[in-house]
């Protein structure tokens, strides 16, 4: 269209040409879809399936159902909407096999309606749809137990509510009921599985694009465009977080009963929410028997509550094993972290070098680790000296002179266990107490030490963030993600470093012993009661939700370390993955041009192979025109003639698909490991199809028979290939 300068391109382009409009034909095909393709895939979908039968995954998903349903807490490495979904059927495992095979079915009538709404032609938006159902991810996923379709299935109606949005009025009634199915959608998608979080930022991709096409039309006003804009990203933002956050609140409330395999990788805050209420010392006496944990605590002054602390552990505890020792070094015996919580091993008796005199209150006496009199003894304070002893083998912590054993640098130092339980210790048995806080602050770094202060520094227990300086060995302690070899159990490593990263060298002193009640008024003061209400209540900030966005801020902390300790320790533990061989398991770079073994004489497995590769020779096609264009590309040539309506359609649409394809497959190939199921590939794939089905289409408009014989040479030639 002419403006008064130059020409562009109308905001109602689609509604002027009657591109997007749906007849009723096109809703009777797309309810015939998923009807055919319950046919071809029907031995498929009703084999008989017993526990024993179902995938590691499928147990893994199976297990959250059954934890959820019974009420108990658990972690998993995806969002809840899923589980809590399938938690609504029974523990049928057909029944939960149907609601996976019927989202993966429907979705493919939102694929249908989408190709439609971008104009194609009815019979290629057909064969479109039907043709990905015979890919064999597809029906791999649509006979399982799995939150990949269910994914598909909001990942389809995104798609669909987006082209309805885009082709309908601005802020007209329509509008806002497209605008409305599309945050709901995409808050459903990304609270299914987290690459979801990619399909919204290809989302706000798409709207800010839209936008930019408002600006340039003269003939709506700034205040219509200001009013699209607040009213699209208010949407797009607070449904969407919502539908996110409400699924883990309800998660929350529904974890009544606690699980100690999980919540013992939990930090003692969200540990107080899952237990029961508990007495626990205020204070840390020589003697006391504690467990040594390493800190999942956000450590970062400037960070946002949903920042993500980057210790990278599941806050597992400190532990020896006797009678195991290191094969070199130092030979002594092996300190390691571990995350049983319940281990006897993790124990360890604090020892006090040089402590003024107090009083110990007699309902601790019990926990000492010898006869002597302990009276008159001060608690655990800011750069006390101490030596650390392991409660079941007697023998004392120490950092040595030894490189750690698979750390092998020179500025690491080997941490082990030595002696016996009459071994008093000596420099390198000698560790200094640094307190940070109950969260690492600027405050507490500039904090004035012992000569500044009329009193020492007290150490609360549980939740104090302490830094252990070995003394002999100049050195500090630390965990990292560096496993131990199968003599170490595969624990985490712990070294004792010099001039290290602080926020990997935080630990918590956390007492072992629980009490119902204190023993006398007395012990009062030296007791607290340890639960979720009373932190809350004793906090300066009394409001519940911060308390509650604390939890799914940790929550969400933990499953991504969930994922990537435990779950992918299981699958290099069953050791029955080759990268070479395996379907399932390749680098995200051969995702786009795998193809799938089959027989010989399977046909469908082959034209399954040639529809995969579709995907990216979509995108690749587009590339190529596009570039070819570019150097077309004239900028003192005056334009003589506006682009067709097919041509704009092309190239608007391709950028949005191209644009969807990488964001959903670029942000696997920053995955620190590369075990990585290609299934995960399939909303990319999803773009790069819908792109190539485009582009027949367009071949379609221009001429019937030569896009006939193109579309004959294109599967000849892959079908001669692949054969």
């Amino acid at each position: 269209m002419e403006g008064p300068f130059r020409k562009f391109i109308p905001s109602n382009l689609y509604r002027n040409y009657g591109i997007g409009k749906l007849n009723t034909l096109d809703y009777i095909i797309s309810l015939l879809i998923p009807l055919i393709c319950y046919l071809i895939n029907y031995q498929l979908l009703f084999q008989e399936r017993s526990y024993n039968l179902l995938t590691p995954n499928e147990k893994d998903l199976y297990q959250a159902i059954t934890y959820y349903k019974e009420k108990k807490f658990f972690l998993n490495e995806h969002p809840l909407l899923g589980i809590q979904l399938y938690s609504l059927l029974s523990n049928n495992i057909k029944h939960m096999t149907w609601l996976s095979s019927m989202s993966g079915l429907i979705s493919l009538s939102f694929v249908y309606l989408t190709q439609r709404k971008m104009s194609n032609s009815t019979l290629i938006s057909t064969l479109g749809a039907l043709s990905i159902s015979i890919l064999p991810v597809y029906q791999s996923e649509l006979s399982m137990i799995s939150l990949n379709t269910i994914q598909w299935f909001f990942l389809s109606i995104t798609l669909f509510s987006m082209t309805n949005m885009l082709s309908s009025k601005q802020l007209s009634k329509n509008w806002y009921y497209h605008l409305l199915a599309l945050s709901v959608s995409l808050g459903c998608n990304m609270s299914t599985k987290l690459i979801g979080i990619m399909t919204w930022f290809f989302i706000f991709f798409v709207i800010c694009k839209h936008s930019w096409q408002l600006i340039t039309d003269i003939r709506i006003s700034t205040y219509e465009i200001m009013k699209y804009i607040i009213i699209t990203s208010l949407s797009l933002i607070i449904i969407p977080v919502s539908i996110f956050l409400g699924s883990y609140f309800i998660f929350l409330n529904n974890s009544q009963t606690d699980s100690v395999q999980f919540s013992s990788m939990m930090s003692p805050f969200f540990q107080s929410y899952l237990r029961e209420p508990t007495w626990q010392p205020t204070e840390l006496l020589n003697g006391t028997v504690i467990q040594i944990r390493h800190s999942n605590m956000q450590a970062n002054p400037s960070a946002s509550l949903f920042s993500f602390s980057s210790s990278i552990t599941l806050g597992e505890y400190l532990t020896t094993r006797n009678n195991s020792n290191y094969p070199e070094g130092s030979n002594e015996q092996i300190v390691s972290l571990t995350n049983d919580e319940s281990n006897p091993e993790t124990h360890w008796i604090l020892e006090f070098i040089d402590n003024p005199l107090r009083t110990l209150p007699s309902s601790l006496s019990g926990l000492l680790s010898n006869e002597t009199n302990h009276e008159n003894e001060w608690p655990l304070e800011d750069l006390q000296k101490i030596r650390i002893r392991n409660k079941l083998t007697g023998k004392l912590l120490r950092s040595s002179s030894a490189k750690a054993p698979v750390s092998e640098q020179e500025y690491n130092s080997e941490i082990s266990c030595t002696g016996d339980s009459s071994y008093l210790g000596d420099s390198d048995e000698t560790w200094q107490v640094d307190y940070f806080g109950m969260k690492l602050s600027k405050n507490i770094r500039k904090k004035k030490r012992r000569d500044g202060f009329e009193g020492a520094l007290i150490i609360p227990p549980r939740i104090s963030l302490l830094k252990l300086d070995n003394v002999g060995q100049g050195c500090t302690l630390l965990g990292h993600d560096t496993k131990l070899p199968e003599w170490g159990q595969f624990n985490q490593e712990v070294i004792c470093i010099r001039s290290p990263n602080l926020e990997r060298t935080l630990f918590q002193f956390i007492p072992v012993e629980k009490y119902n009640s204190p023993s006398s008024s007395n012990d009062n003061k030296q007791f607290e009661l340890v639960s979720f209400l009373d932190i809350v209540k004793n906090s300066d900030k009394k409001n519940i939700i911060h308390y509650y966005l604390r939890l799914v801020s940790e929550l969400l902390e933990k499953q991504y370390k969930y994922n990537y300790f435990v779950r992918l320790e299981k699958v290099k533990d069953m050791n029955t993955y080759d990268e070479d061989a395996d379907n399932n398991h390749l680098a995200p770079e051969k995702w786009a041009f795998h193809t799938f073994s089959h027989d010989e004489s399977d046909n469908f497995g082959l034209l399954g192979n040639i529809i995969w590769l579709s995907s990216i020779v979509g995108i690749i096609t587009f590339i190529i025109n596009v570039d070819f264009q570019i150097m077309k590309w004239n900028p003192w040539k005056k334009v003589a003639h506006t682009p067709s309506i097919n041509k704009l359609i092309y190239y608007q649409f391709g950028i949005e698909c191209l644009f969807g394809w990488f964001i959903h497959f670029y942000i696997f190939t920053k995955s620190p490991h590369q075990i990585l199921n290609i299934e995960l590939y399939f909303p990319s794939f999803l773009f790069g199809y819908l792109l190539f089905t485009e582009t027949i289409s367009r071949l379609y408009n221009w001429s019937v028979m030569k896009s006939s014989i193109i579309m004959v040479l294109y599967y000849g030639g892959f079908y001669y290939l692949l054969k």
